[in-house]
């Protein structure tokens, strides 16, 4: 049971080098924003939580709005904010951070971005491990949306009036989605992502395939599966368990076009994943799968969500090996308990 400890030991100690390097060498709060006229957010992170980063950038356009806000992410999390109206630059290969930023401000960043930060020293610096040490100390929990927040709270006048999530696509990629759901006589439909990036994330197909069965007889509903391009294969395993027409749209859409997707839908049920998130920004219903992963942090918010989620001692793990194989945490969660999830959001 030493799992939930180890498994983020490197990260704490990167959020511990993080808050003294900040409380050393970068210039004390508040600060001048006339002084402010570039900005490096490093947010080195997965797609769901860029999406529930993202209102920080137009919050800091508010309140900076003749300053060039830059980002460094993760590659595969580019696309999503490729049409963000309050970022000038965003980069993913950070040998291109090759000068200092007059405010740095570190979502999550790595071990290369803090040296970064050190060999291009900003005037100002906020960041993630500061933020985690004082909640450690005071006993609290965060949420991540509530540990993004609190990083940038210093640098706003009204920190608590946060934007909301809001994902920007282009009038081509809307017209993209528009047509592939007319050609396909799409009307009342559910997405249903039965894949993950991690095996031990993932719900068994068989149960997703009775469920996908659940929703056609008893609602009509028409099923739409999604995923990466390399999962393709196993979803059409699912589909080939189910006596109706399904629908396959893993690595049709970019993250944006996808995002105009679930403003089409009806429902969402899906694994612990980023494309949850981009639904629940959409305000589409959704069921979201929770398993290894930590309680609570991830969770997407609001009244029309609904998480089935059962924490285990081992929780959180590595998620590489399971401890308890014969009676994990994703296989305790029933199909009639989704059911029942879906009456619910269904019914409305």
């Amino acid at each position: 049971m030493a799992a939930p400890f180890f498994h983020n030991f490197k990260e704490k100690i990167l959020f511990l080098a993080n808050y003294l390097f900040s409380k050393t060498f970068a210039s004390f709060l508040p600060i001048h924003k006339e002084s402010i006229h570039r900005i490096l957010v490093v947010k080195i992170d997965e797609i769901g939580d860029m999406v529930l980063a993202s209102p920080i950038f137009e919050k800091l356009h508010s309140e900076f709005p003749n300053a060039q806000i830059d980002l460094l992410c993760k590659p595969a999390a580019k696309s999503l904010l490729a049409h963000n109206p309050f970022l000038h630059r965003i980069f993913t290969n950070i040998k291109k951070w090759n000068a200092a930023y007059d405010l740095h401000i570190e979502l999550r960043g790595t071990y290369p971005s803090l040296f970064k930060a050190f060999w291009h020293r900003p005037k100002f610096r906020v960041d993630r491990g500061t933020v985690r040490y004082k909640n450690k100390k005071q006993g609290g929990f965060l949420t991540d949306i509530d540990t993004n927040c609190r990083i940038v709270e210093s640098l706003f006048e009204n920190p608590k009036e946060m934007p909301p999530i809001k994902i920007y696509s282009t009038s081509e990629e809307q017209l993209k989605v528009e047509n592939y759901i007319t050609h396909n006589n799409l009307s009342n439909f559910v997405l249903v992502h039965a894949t993950a990036n991690k095996a031990l994330k993932e719900w068994r197909q068989e149960r997703f395939a009775e469920i996908c069965k659940y929703y056609n007889l008893e609602y009509g509903l028409q099923v739409v599966f999604l995923g990466a391009q390399n999962e393709r294969e196993r979803i059409a395993e699912i589909q080939k368990t189910l006596d109706f027409q399904t629908y396959n749209i893993a690595g049709e859409f970019t993250l944006t076009e996808f995002y105009e997707v679930c403003k089409k839908a009806t429902l969402y049920l899906g694994n612990d994943s980023g494309p949850m998130h981009i639904a629940n920004a959409a305000g589409l219903p959704l069921i979201g799968l929770f398993g290894p992963g930590p309680a609570l942090i991830f969770y997407p918010q609001g009244s029309k969500v609904k998480i089935h989620h059962f924490v285990l001692p081992c929780n959180p793990c590595n998620q590489e090996k399971c401890v308890q194989p014969w009676d994990n945490c994703m296989d305790r969660i029933e199909v009639a308990a989704v059911k029942q999830s879906s009456i619910d959001l269904l019914k409305n």
